[in-house]
C-alpha cells in the first residue's frame, strides 16, 4: 500500500488491529477509528468550538476534551521539528 498512499487512514473496530497495521506500515497510519477511542473525532469537536466560540476555556467543553486538543498541540509540535 505504501507505493500507492502517503499515508493511511484506518477506521477499525480493534484498536490491536490498528497497532498491527502501525507496525508493518511504512507510511504513518492514522488512527480514524477504534474501539479503544477516536482521536480525529476530538479533534473535530475541538475545531468546531473553537471557530463558534472563539476559545475552548471557559466553555462547557468536557475537561477531557481540553486535554486531548493540548496533547494534539504538543504532539504535531514535536513531529515538525527536524531531527
Amino acid at each position: 500500500m505504501h507505493r500507492y498512499n502517503d499515508c493511511i487512514m484506518a477506521r477499525l473496530f480493534g484498536h490491536e488491529d490498528i497497532m498491527e497495521l502501525a507496525q508493518y506500515s511504512k507510511v504513518p497510519v492514522i488512527n480514524g477509528l477504534t474501539d479503544y477511542n477516536h482521536p480525529c473525532q476530538i479533534m473535530a469537536d475541538a475545531l468546531t468550538i473553537i471557530e463558534h466560540k472563539g476559545k475552548l476555556e471557559g466553555t462547557k467543553a468536557c475537561p477531557h476534551l481540553t486535554l486531548a486538543v493540548l496533547q494534539l498541540v504538543v504532539l504535531f509540535g514535536l513531529l515538525d521539528r527536524e531531527g
